[in-house]
């Protein structure tokens, strides 16, 4: 046996052994056990399911979803308590589907109600919302990771998600590799994310298609591209011992359940780890991170005991509450979870939030899922569909679908719509309405739009674009030519007419100025004119000399400077000059003395 394949069956027996060690426990903690009646019956509020799960699913109707490791069986819980054993099984009327060996471990359920299971040997499987499995996916709902080179065995699935495109994600833990799987159960891309070819552990995936994984062996956090590549730069980063499973908020920060620390870690978008009140210490195991839409996280615990306030050692399993600045909240929390008479590790790790603020835990020592009533914040929203744009003239209205209204996802309190080209150009949606205007658009140019939706401190990642919409060119300045019968006015008038060609509707200024030794403060307005055009064509105008125009033309003839400005509706002014003189006026002639000249005194 070859150093790699040595590896990969020590990394396989590894975490096989721990899971069969466990349910070997498990059975033996269960004998007598019997099913809680009652729904969600308090206290505690749980209910017992069967053999372990390590994960939880929640529909779009509230439905509580886990699969039994080692068996394969799956169980619905429904809104009110209610168990629904063998769920598969029950609803589609036929024996569970999936094969013997699948050994599933995790459990999520995507956008589309479908419920999808990852396994011990390297097997998805996924079934439909009517229990049966999806036809339509790799070998009739069963897809089997390959075996690799090196190796004698699929790898096994640690953790399994999925993207709201229906893309299904799996940590490979056999073999260090993270695994890309598409709607119909077709491998996208497979990223190897350790040096060492084991430990891939927990996943969370961006509104973008970016996939951060944990290295449980290795105590490292790696990014893949959308594309499949590795990031670079400070990635991977090394965070605290054993890293579990983790969960990404709006901003696409990272939090990072470190096991064997105690403490949860947050990784900036970049790789840089926070400072600050981060790490946040929340107890010796916790293994899962969950998040609200007040951006506070969940961290559950499956260490054996909880020191009280005195110290005192209690039944272990809880989860612990942390504010978004590392703050760990006292005041009521951690809380318990699971039977509050087993004192041995009552094993919390999976947890899911709903849309009303539901926190739902599952336990895996003793079987039952706990229900947190309306303690938190509801669930952030997903990202809402690609909206639609209509131009008008310089602005544009968007319209966006609404998220559709399920216990899954929270409810969106507004929706942002900022256009992709210009991220000034925004306007916001509060519900009722649907849509909102853009205004202020530049002219000559294409815009497309994207969505957020927004609920309490949460924004999604943006959605799909728009349609595209082009607003119409500026109209440009016409080239404008003033013509005029003659150059020199005579001295008998005091007003000269001009004609231009105009492009098109707008509105026209006609001013005459003089400068010179002459004129004082330089310039002197002696006419002016103004004028709306409707159409196109010839213009005519005429500007008469004023007050002040008479009187200096009564000193001296008058060089008038003519300025046209021509401004399109909707467009950029142009102007153009033209010189023309007024003639001297005549001089008045004295009145004729009304007194004989050879009257005196």
């Amino acid at each position: 046996m070859n150093q790699a394949n040595d590896v990969s069956v020590r990394a396989r027996r590894t975490l096989s052994g721990f899971l069969a060690a466990l349910s070997i426990v498990l059975l033996s903690a269960a004998v007598g056990a019997s099913p809680a009646q009652a729904a969600w019956p308090t206290p505690p509020q749980s209910v017992f399911y069967g053999p372990p799960s390590y994960g939880l699913g929640l529909d779009s109707i509230g439905n509580i979803y886990t699969v039994s490791y080692g068996i394969g069986s799956i169980s619905q819980i429904d809104l009110s308590g209610v168990l629904l054993e063998d769920w598969a099984h029950a609803v589609s009327g036929v024996s569970p589907p999936g094969p013997a060996d699948a050994q599933p471990n995790w459990i999520t359920v995507d956008d589309a109600n479908n419920v999808i299971t990852g396994g011990n040997n390297g097997v998805v499987i996924k079934y439909l919302a009517t229990g049966a499995l999806d036809p339509t996916f790799a070998d009739r709902g069963i897809f089997t990771l390959p075996i690799h080179a090196g190796q004698d065995y699929p790898p096994c699935i640690s953790d399994v998600v999925t993207d709201h495109a229906g893309n299904i994600y799996t940590a490979n833990f056999g073999d260090g590799t993270v695994s890309k799987i598409s709607p119909t159960g077709h491998i996208k891309w497979t990223a190897v994310v350790s040096a060492r070819g084991t430990g891939t552990y927990g996943l969370a995936v961006s509104g973008q298609g970016d996939v951060y994984a944990t290295n449980n062996s290795e105590d490292t956090l790696w990014k893949v591209r959308s594309d499949g590549t590795l990031a670079g730069g400070l990635w991977p980063v090394t965070v605290g011992r054993n890293p579990g499973f983790i969960t990404l908020d709006a901003q696409d920060n990272i939090y990072v359940p470190n096991t064997s620390d105690g403490t949860v870690s947050k990784i900036l978008p970049d790789g840089s780890i926070a400072g600050g009140r981060w790490p946040a210490s929340v107890g010796v195991r916790p293994g899962l991170v969950t998040i609200d839409a007040a951006a506070s996280l969940y961290a559950t615990n499956n260490d054996n005991y909880l020191p009280d306030s005195d110290g005192n050692a209690i039944g272990g399993g809880w989860v612990s509450k942390i504010l978004s600045d590392g703050t760990v909240i006292k005041d009521g929390w951690p809380r318990r979870a699971g039977s509050v008479d087993l004192y041995f590790n009552v094993g919390t790790l999976g947890a899911v939030i709903d849309a009303s603020g539901n926190l739902f835990v599952d336990n895996i020592n003793d079987w039952t899922v706990t229900k947190f009533a309306g303690a938190t914040a509801p669930a952030p929203p997903i990202s809402p569909d690609a909206p639609s744009a209509v131009l008008e003239k310089e602005s544009a209205t968007v319209t966006i679908t609404p998220n559709a209204l399920t216990a899954q996802h929270g409810t969106p309190t507004s929706y942002t719509i900022t256009a992709d080209q210009d991220t000034s150009k925004h306007c916001t949606i509060t519900p009722p309405a649907t849509s909102c205007v853009v205004d202020h658009l530049a002219a000559g140019t294409t815009y497309t739009f994207n969505a957020k939706a927004n609920l309490l401190t949460w924004q999604t990642a943006a959605s799909a674009a728009s349609n595209s919409v082009t607003t119409a060119e500026t109209p440009k300045a016409a080239a404008l030519v003033i013509r005029v019968n003659h150059n020199h006015v005579g001295a008998q008038s005091n007003s000269i007419t001009i004609s231009f060609m105009a492009p098109g509707p707008g509105s026209v200024s006609l001013i005459g100025t003089v400068g010179g030794q002459r004129a004082s403060n330089g310039s002197v307005k002696v006419c002016s004119a103004k004028k709306t055009v409707k159409t196109a064509g010839k213009v005519t105008m005429t500007c008469r000399l004023n007050a002040k125009g008479k009187a200096l033309r009564q000193q001296h003839a008058l060089r008038v400077v003519l300025t046209v400005t021509f401004t399109p509706t909707g467009g950029t002014a142009s102007s153009a000059n033209r010189s023309v003189t007024f003639a001297l006026t005549n001089a008045v002639k004295p009145k004729p003395s009304t007194t004989p000249s050879n009257v005196t005194g």
